[in-house]
């Protein structure tokens, strides 16, 4: 959520498909200590990679962000907001249950 609200002050869409989802619980669970360590990971695997792009790269202007994973590691696929095509066409890159 606090991912989602600081990428909308910056025109931004974060879209975490299932499979991601899932490997961030995974990862960032230890019994012990509950889901406190979620937000490091989130934090080392999304938005820093973010940050930069946001301030330097595709996101500078706006646009989205797909997580996914590939290779037993998240990925993020960036689309600025210049090259994005209809929202029609957009909402159907977005929907889907499995990266392959």
């Amino acid at each position: 959520q606090e991912l989602n609200e600081l990428s909308r002050a910056r025109n931004v869409s974060v879209v975490v498909n299932p499979l991601a989802r899932d490997w961030l619980v995974e990862h960032g669970f230890e019994p012990s200590l509950g889901a406190r360590p979620l937000a490091r990971v989130i934090g080392d695997k999304i938005k820093k990679p973010m940050s930069r792009e946001l301030l330097f790269g595709k996101l500078a202007h706006g646009g989205s962000v797909l997580v996914t994973v590939m290779e037993d590691d998240i990925k993020l696929e960036y689309m600025a907001s210049a090259s994005l095509p209809d929202s029609n066409a957009v909402e159907n890159i977005f929907n889907f249950e499995t990266v392959k």
